[in-house]
This record gives C-alpha cells, structure tokens and sequence, in this order.
C-alpha cells in the first residue's frame, strides 16, 4: 500500500477516534450533570411544596431555609404555572423572552414535575441550563476545529510538498542547462571551422542544417536555464510566434500529421518572454503530436478580448481521461514510458507565474482528441 494513503488513513482514523471518545466522556457528564439538575429541580419543587402547604399564619412555621432552596436555583430555567397553565412563578429566564407570543407555550413542551398544595394542582417546568446546553455542542464544535486543523494541516502539507518538487525541478532544470551549456559551445565553434573546411554542395546543405539545430540546442539549454528565475519580458508578436513555432513542428513532424492555424488578427502585442512562451506551445503541441502518432490534425486557434488572447492548441489524438487531466500539470506526473513529466509543469510555471495567464485542459476526449487552452494578458503584467 502506498505510504501516502497510510498516513492519510492513520490521520483519519486519529481524527475520527478523538472525535469518538470526546462525544462518549462529553455525552456521559452532560447525563451526569443533566440527572443533577433534575435531582436540584426536584429539590427545589419540593420547596414550594412544603411551603405553599404551610399556613402562612402560622409562626412556628421556619420557611427560610426552603426559600433559600428556592432562590439558590442560579442556572436552571424553571417556570411554576397552575392547572390553567397560568404562571405564577418563573427563575433564571430573561423577562423580556417571557413576553413573546408562544414561548411560554414552548417552554410548557418540557420535562414537568407535579406538586399538588393546597391552591390546587400546580406544575414545575424546566429546561436545560445553558451550561449544559453548552457541553452537548461542545463535540460538535470540537469536531469542526479538528476538521478545520485537519484541512489547514493537509493544505499546509501539500504546498510544502509542491514547492519542494518545484524546487527540485527548477534545479534539475538549471542543472541541465548547465551540462549542456559546454558541449554545445563547443560544438558551434566545430561547426565554424567545419565552414572553411567544407566545399561540396550537399555537405554545406547537411552543415547548415546541423548549424540550425545546435542553435536549436542553445535555445533549449537557454530554456531551461531561466527557469525559476525572474524573466526578461519585452513586446512581442504573439501571432507571429504561435506561426513560427507552427512552421518549425510541420517540418519535422510526420508526414500525416496536418498542420491549420487561423486567427481573427494578423498581429497581436504583449509583453513576454518570447523564448519561454516559444517553450510553452512548443511543448503542448510535441505532446499532441505524440498523441496522435502517425497522422492527425494538430490546430491552432488565435481569439482576442480586450485584455487578453487565448491559444486553443487543438489535435486528434488519443485524448486524456478524465481522472488523468487535474494531474497532468503536476511535477514528475507521466504517461510515456521515458521522460521526467516536467514539461507541463514548466509549461505551468511559465504561463501563470511568470506571465500572468492561465493554461488548462479547455476540453478532452478519449479516441477523439483532446484541446489545451492557453490564456496570456495584453499588455504589461
């Protein structure tokens, strides 16, 4: 079983096990002292008993020790009322509730304990105090700050856990800019002696297409190493970069694959970094391309508003599960069977922090093709 899934249970049942045996100690005192107050209420109608037995003419008759019974019952709501539910007596309920319509009646719907003097038959209602009211919620209460610890807790634990991926990433990002950094230079300068040395037609053709791709290489290394680092943006033609990078892919894409671009404007200005974004639909579109295999259609969609431009990367692959979609942006998250799954999640990186958009899954279906949205501001960010 996977060590994440035992912790998250052995959390839970942590959890659910203080939860248990705070309701059952809570449950058992709030019984306790709930059988108290009814022995204390019991005690004090007793006391009125007793009393209004009692002639009232009568000297040798002491009554103050019970009206002191009476008037130490501090916190539990009582009301004395006759046959005619009429109160005559009520203790540790504000006034002011006694004159709103229905609660007497509702008070009436309690435990009641019956005393028979000589003004006739009367009857002692009470109610719970608010102490104890007080410790049957107090489960509850705990049970909603252990939720909110719990969920706190676990977001807490899960950003840690995804900046120290992110950081991970980064590094091996800049790390691998760094090793390739030296072979690369040193194979441009190989190419330039290789110009003087090279005369023959085909050979020079083949030279410059070498030439192109080891640039190709320093873009990349280039890449990497401005990951995690603040970059440079300057104004650049989104529509004309999206065109580019179309143009690059078709060249070496396979032969079935087709290639469509449309958009509602011939040039749109924002500010970016024009290698990173380069990057971002290069990446999508290899994945798509992958996706696909042989032959498809990969296509790409340029809309504009006011304030930003949205990218729909669109192909007819293989599509993307629904279950797979909320984590294919996650570091070290892949289908292929080689590969570090770092690509969307720089891709990620790149578009939300660096530039302030948004890229995300607009839509996908599996055996039909699935399409990315990328969402870039115009203007400043």
């Amino acid at each position: 079983m996977d060590k994440k899934l035992i912790w998250k249970l052995f959390l839970l049942f942590s959890a659910f096990t203080v939860i248990f045996v705070s309701l059952f100690f809570t449950n058992n005192l709030a019984t306790k002292i709930a059988e108290q107050e009814k022995q204390w209420v019991e005690l004090w109608a007793d006391a009125i008993r007793t009393i209004s037995s009692q002639s009232i003419d009568d000297p040798s008759q002491d009554v103050s020790f019970l009206f002191s019974v009476i008037q130490k019952n501090t916190t539990v709501p009582a009301v004395l009322v006759n046959d005619q539910n009429e109160v005559l007596y009520f203790t540790n309920i504000d006034s002011s509730k006694m004159k709103k319509p229905y609660f007497v009646e509702s008070f009436l719907l309690n435990e009641q304990l019956e005393i028979n003097s000589q003004f006739g038959l009367q009857y002692v209602y009470f109610d719970e105090s608010s102490l104890l009211k007080a410790l049957r919620y107090f489960p509850y209460v705990q049970l909603a700050l252990i939720s909110i610890l719990c969920f706190v807790g676990y977001f807490m634990l899960n950003t840690f856990r995804k900046s120290e991926q992110n950081r991970v990433w980064v590094g091996m990002a800049k790390e691998t800019a760094h090793q390739l950094g030296t072979p690369i230079s040193s194979l441009m300068g190989w190419l330039e002696n290789l110009k003087y040395i090279v005369t023959e037609p085909e050979a020079v053709s083949y030279l410059s297409e070498l030439e192109h791709d080891s640039k190709r290489l320093q873009v990349i290394a280039d890449r990497f190493s401005k990951i995690g680092s603040k970059s440079e943006k300057k104004s650049l033609d989104i529509v004309s970069l999206v065109k580019e990078t179309m143009l690059y892919l078709e060249k070496r894409a396979p032969k079935n694959v087709r290639f469509d671009m449309t958009s509602s404007l011939n040039q749109c200005m924002l500010m970016g970094n024009e290698t990173l974004l380069y990057w971002v639909v290069e990446n999508i579109a290899r994945n798509a391309i992958d996706a696909m295999g042989r032959e498809g259609r990969l296509f790409f969609e340029l809309s504009f508003e006011s304030k930003n431009v949205q990218i729909d990367i669109v192909d007819t692959g293989q599509g993307i599960p629904n279950k797979m979609q909320k984590r294919i942006f996650e570091p070290g998250y892949t289908t292929k069977s080689r590969g570090w799954g770092l690509g969307l999640s720089l891709v990620k990186r790149i578009v939300e922090e660096h530039h302030g958009g948004k890229v995300f899954v607009k839509k996908s279906e599996v055996d039909k093709g699935t399409t990315f949205r990328i969402i870039l501001p115009i203007g400043s960010v």
